[in-house]
């Protein structure tokens, strides 16, 4: 789980911490990611994440999300 406060979000550590981990791993990194957030979507879909397939985890829908890195 990668949560950034609403304070410091907008200064660029989910972007650095995100980078660190594609930079660290080979091949394919998966995460679920709330479908009613769209700017965070817009985000994951930003490092080239795509969505292949969806879920439901407590009643809250999510898109499950990959790359291959």
């Amino acid at each position: 789980i990668m949560i950034i406060k609403a304070n410091q979000r907008g200064k660029g550590y989910g972007k650095e911490l995100l980078q660190a981990i594609l930079n660290a791993k080979k091949g394919t990194i998966g995460l679920n990611c709330a479908q009613n957030n769209p700017q965070l979507l817009q985000f994951y879909a930003s490092f080239n994440f795509k969505t292949v397939g969806s879920l439901v985890i407590g009643g809250h829908r999510y898109n499950h999300m990959q790359v291959e890195v």
